[in-house]
Order: structure tokens, then sequence, then C-alpha cells
């Protein structure tokens, strides 16, 4: 917190000093490149530290991970690329107040087919834009 609350400090003084420069003779370029400098330096030596303290020895829990990216609701935004919004907006009200996943949703309306979903609902495909802007596009599955 104090890193970051010491580098805001350097982007307002650099604001303010921009803000101020007049008729593009600014007298303020010292302040300036010294804050960006100064924030550079903090960050980078900051990084070892957060590291070594805070990253080291993190495991992720793929399994809640996974039940988590599949219960996400933003993943209606693959039924809005399909359908539009609104049939999206309604998906995913609906998956929220039943407490079901946009998948369960989406099947039991009819929109898509277990296959379908399956493929097109899967968070890993997600993380892949060519795939999904070919299947999306081709809707061959």
């Amino acid at each position: 917190m104090q890193v970051c609350f010491d580098v805001y400090g350097n982007d307002q003084a650099i604001t303010f000093a921009v803000d101020r420069g007049e008729l593009d003779l600014n007298i303020w370029e010292p302040i300036i490149l010294k804050n960006i400098f100064d924030s550079f330096s903090i960050l980078t030596n900051c990084i070892t530290l957060f590291t070594e303290k805070c990253l080291n020895g993190i495991k992720a829990n793929t399994t809640d991970c996974l039940k988590n990216a599949e219960n996400s609701l933003s993943l209606s935004v693959v039924i809005s690329s399909i359908f539009g919004y609104q049939v999206a907006n309604n998906i995913a009200s609906e998956a929220y107040g039943k407490n079901l996943t946009v998948k369960e949703v989406a099947v039991e309306k009819g929109l898509l087919n277990e296959a379908e979903a399956a493929v097109l609902l899967n968070p890993e495909n997600l993380t892949d834009a060519v795939k999904m802007h070919h299947l999306l596009n081709s809707r061959t599955l």
C-alpha cells in the first residue's frame, strides 16, 4: 500500500505539472521526469519484495477456479454474440435468479444443444481468441 500511495502521489504531481504547462514551454519537465523515474524505481524494486513475500508458494485451486469460471454469468457474452444482447440478458438474469449456470439455461431454453453448449460455453475455449472466433462464425461443432 505504501508503494501504491507513493506512486499515486507521483502521478498527482505529474498531472498538476502537465496541467500547468504553458505554450509548449513546459518548465515543469524536471518535476515530471523526476516523478516518472521515481515511480519506475519504486515499482521495479517492489516487484522482488512482492514476489518473495506474497506470490511465492501460492498454488491455484484448479477445481474451484474451473467451477467459478463455469458458473460465471459472463459466459452470457457468448449468447449475446450469437443471439443478441436482450436474449443474453434474459439468460443471465434467469440463471442468476434460479441459481443455475448460463449453460444450463441456454440448453433448457433450446438456444443451444448440449454439444454446442459444451463447446461454446467452455471457459477454456474462451481463452483462445482464434478458436472462439472460428466457433462463433462457423457454428460447426
